[in-house]
């Protein structure tokens, strides 16, 4: 069920120093329909490359139990549905018209229906480790790990919010160029950016490593990559374009100290969590990795009991139970014309997710973290 990284996803080197540790944190970051006793709780800690300087986790889940539930549905959120048709334009503008196109965790269909609206020929697969949901006519559905597929015959991967899910990056990159894929198209979270402003978690069970720019062009220029063109969606994420090389590309690993830099972060983002206080009845939004996060920290407080249950827009999530909680995920519209505490910890959507609660409630004390 648990695995350990040996080796930097970024230069393999094995030479790694501690960041940051929590002796216990629940397995997974779902919502689940089984029973509260099933829950697994590891050790999650967060290391730094000495040579390179990239953090990444040091723990590694099971993929299987990992993905095993249903999990962020995007389709309700404002910012995401921006997101997909800004990327798909992106990748439109882009990508060649020859040849087959395989979207990878894609079986949501939010990208692939924006691509099939412009281009209905389009040779379009979805392959993902998770149950599909989509089912949309016209593409094939395929199931397996995309670090170690076979690549042959496709033209062109899609991966959106997928890569800094990976384990080993570098294997995936070589499967691509193994299969001659020519073309990749990516999103990524603006960690970066996340960094300076200090959002709540960005490196957790699924982000599984600090990825920005500089470092994944350094990984795919490695393996015969060249980046074609990037640009950024907002404060949320940065999307790019890259071909393989007809000529070999000269590296240079990135020089920066993000240990040190991740440090503060962690020291920061503690300090905020172990500020929050609740004495009456409360719901945390959203049931995902912030809000798990809110609650393990109210658990350290003994203030847990306060907590009545999550909120979520997710209805793939509604009536289940937040993992590593005794707590059950409710649609926002339960706390309409209630008075009660929100602590919204939601990141980049919080101006978002604040105004549609409060379009439900004014009587609502919400908390921000």
């Amino acid at each position: 069920m648990l695995s350990y990284r040996n080796s930097c996803i970024i230069c393999n080197t094995k030479a790694f120093e501690q960041v940051y540790t929590e002796s216990s944190m629940p397995a997974s970051l779902s919502a689940t329909n089984e029973h509260e006793g099933c829950d697994l709780e590891f050790p999650f800690t967060v290391v730094g490359c000495k040579v390179c300087k990239c953090v990444q986790t040091g723990e590694l889940v099971d993929p299987t139990l990992l993905y095993s539930e249903s999990h962020n549905n995007t389709a309700n959120s404002s910012s995401w549905r921006e997101h997909h048709a800004e990327f798909a334009k992106f990748i439109l503008t882009h990508m060649q018209s020859e040849g087959s196109v395989l979207e990878i965790g894609g079986s949501d269909g939010y990208l692939a229906r924006h691509l099939l609206d412009s281009d209905k020929n389009l040779d379009l697969s979805s392959l993902d480790m998770c149950s599909t949901h989509a089912n949309l006519e016209g593409i094939k559905y395929l199931s397996g790990n995309c670090e170690i597929w076979d690549y042959a015959n496709i033209h062109t991967v899609l991966l959106s919010h997928v890569f800094e899910h990976l384990y080993n990056p570098t294997l995936f990159i070589e499967s691509l160029s193994k299969g001659d894929v020519k073309d990749i198209f990516l999103s990524i979270p603006l960690m970066k950016k996340w960094l300076e402003t200090n959002v709540l978690s960005f490196i957790h069970r699924e982000h599984t490593y600090y990825c920005d720019d500089k470092y994944l062009v350094y990984l795919f220029q490695k393996k015969g990559y060249a980046l074609q063109n990037s640009m950024n969606f907002k404060e949320h994420s940065e999307f790019f374009w890259f071909s393989k090389a007809k000529e070999s590309i000269q590296t240079v690993l990135p020089e920066r100290d993000f240990v040190q830099e991740f440090i503060t972060y962690y020291e920061k983002r503690d300090a905020k969590l172990s500020q929050i206080n609740v004495k009456s009845p409360t719901y945390i939004f959203p049931a995902g990795h912030y809000g798990q996060l809110v609650y393990t920290f109210l658990k350290k407080k003994g203030q847990e009991k306060f907590v009545l249950g999550f909120l979520d827009n997710d209805p793939d999530k509604i009536g289940k139970r937040m993992y590593g909680t005794p707590n059950i995920v409710y649609s926002p519209s339960i706390i309409k014309d209630k008075s009660c505490n929100i602590i919204l910890a939601a990141g980049v959507y919080k101006k978002e997710i604040r105004d549609q609660l409060l379009a439900l409630s004014t009587s609502l004390n919400i908390l921000e973290v």
